[in-house]
């Protein structure tokens, strides 16, 4: 690697990219950077199909030469994830899904004490049981093929360190930095890296109206970084971890916060 230019180092030649929960927000984001980092195709699944189809318009419009495909994908189902796939890999003419972004996830923020079942089960199901199966389904696929590949799991610094009413949504991010190291020990015999990113707080459409609140503000002004990242911000961590830069990097997370987990107690 010693003797490669940064952009052969960084490259996605060759990289055919699944992104989870693809539809908005920070899935939305990651597409069009991997069409504009030159993935030669990237695959947007989530449920919205509409808005599926309107990322995915967007991102041919301005990169041409990406192919841009869009698949239904209910995390929480098995069979859903495997459909997924079977069509993913029907429009990429068989080729494998080589890079996963599991990017799906939802928040439910409630004190530990108001946290009802339901609440629990279905976080729990789409951020980690769901992640774990749509892993374990693109795993098994390139070990059948003795094909490499990478998986990113979107994790959180709530999954590092705790967050009041967040008791779910951190132990579902806990549960998945853990769930990364053991499939990164048990893989990589195969030449599959899995790795996490850890990332601060970041103005999504989950938590925007949150913000602009004054008790949201008021937090703001609080921590280190006393504002949202911005999503340009994940680039390079994500551009890292997705293509061969990263080759000797796996079983670990990369913290994108600007310091918020350092804060002192």
């Amino acid at each position: 690697m010693a003797n490669k230019v940064l952009s052969e180092v960084f490259s996605l030649a060759g990289k055919n990219i699944m992104i989870t929960g693809g539809s908005s927000g920070l899935g939305a984001h990651f597409g069009k950077l991997m069409a504009s980092a030159g993935a030669p195709s990237v695959v947007l699944a989530a449920r919205r199909a509409e808005k599926l189809e309107h990322v995915a318009s967007s991102i041919s419009t301005k990169f041409p030469e990406c192919k841009v495909v869009c698949v239904s994908l209910d995390v929480t189902s098995r069979d859903s994830i495997k459909n997924a796939f079977d069509s993913a890999e029907a429009e990429l003419g068989g080729e494998k899904i080589n890079v996963l972004v599991n990017n799906a996830g939802i928040a439910n923020p409630k004190l530990s004490m108001e946290v009802e079942e339901p609440d629990w089960d279905g976080l729990l199901n789409t951020n980690l049981k769901g992640a774990f199966f749509v892993s374990q389904e693109a795993c098994r696929r390139l070990i059948a093929a003795k094909q490499p590949g990478q998986v990113i799991n979107i994790a959180s610094i709530l999954g590092l360190r705790v967050g009041t009413s967040q008791v779910n949504y951190g132990v579902a991010k806990a549960g998945l930095l853990h769930m990364s190291k053991t499939m990164a020990a048990e893989l990589s015999r195969y030449n599959i890296r899995v790795n996490s990113i850890c990332p601060g707080y970041f103005e999504t459409e989950m938590n925007f109206d949150f913000f602009q609140t004054e008790p949201g503000k008021a937090y703001l002004k609080r921590i280190p970084p006393k504002r949202l990242g911005q999503m340009e911000e994940l680039n390079g961590p994500l551009l890292l971890l997705a293509s061969n830069a990263s080759s000797f990097m796996t079983g670990t997370e990369v913290v994108v916060d600007l310091g918020h987990i350092n804060a002192t107690l």
